[in-house]
Formats: structure tokens, C-alpha cells, sequence
């Protein structure tokens, strides 16, 4: 893939948005996912600007990071509704967390060298 070139303000202005997603999404982990909605959201929005760039793959980890983690922890949820289930629902839970907190730490790296994100 061909990276664009975004003029120095427009990387700068998306390096700092992508900065504060992090910060909201990080926020997020220890509070139910209240703030990784609002970052998620303007994710989604902002994107579009930095296509092309090295700060796309940021916006697009960032995106995965969240709704991956919704859906561990809503399957967790299916399964504590099972007696059965319980045991598993909180290894998931620790598990979903982890991997949250492994994503962020590593996609917050990379950012801090201004590099994109590779899975």
C-alpha cells in the first residue's frame, strides 16, 4: 500500500485525535466502556481524513480494539447466564481484558514512534 502524505496540521490535528482515542479507549477498560463509546464513535467519523496514511491503521486498530472487546465481553455475559457458564464468563472476562489492555499498550507504541499498527 502507497502511504499518503497528509500536510504537517492534518497529521498533526489526526496524531492527536488518534492520541485522545487511545486515552478514552484506555479510560474505557476500567469503566465499563463508557468512554471507549465516544472514542469509538469519533473513530469511525474521523477515519475517512487520515486514509492512506499512517494514521489509518491507528483509527482501524483503535475500531477493532473496541468492538472486539464488546463482543468478548457480551459473550461472557451469554455464558454467565449458565450455571455452567459462570467459570468460563470470568475467564473471558480477565481474557477480553487482557488483550484489551495488550492492544492498546502495543498500538500506543507504535503511535509514540509514528509508525502504523501491523496485526
Amino acid at each position: 500500500m502507497t502511504e499518503v502524505m497528509l500536510s504537517e496540521e492534518a497529521e498533526r490535528s489526526s496524531s492527536q485525535l488518534v492520541l485522545a482515542i487511545y486515552i478514552l479507549i484506555a479510560v474505557s477498560v476500567f469503566t465499563a466502556m463508557c468512554t471507549g463509546i465516544i472514542g469509538v464513535i469519533i473513530a469511525h467519523i474521523k477515519r475517512d481524513e487520515a486514509r492512506g496514511s499512517w494514521l489509518e491503521s491507528h483509527f482501524d486498530w483503535l475500531i477493532q480494539t473496541f468492538w472486539y472487546s464488546i463482543a468478548g465481553y457480551a459473550l461472557a455475559g451469554l455464558l454467565a447466564l449458565t450455571i455452567i457458564g459462570i467459570p468460563l464468563a470470568g475467564l473471558l472476562v480477565v481474557a477480553t481484558w487482557l488483550w484489551s489492555v495488550y492492544r492498546l499498550v502495543k498500538g500506543f507504541l507504535q503511535w509514540n514512534e509514528r509508525k502504523a499498527v501491523l496485526a
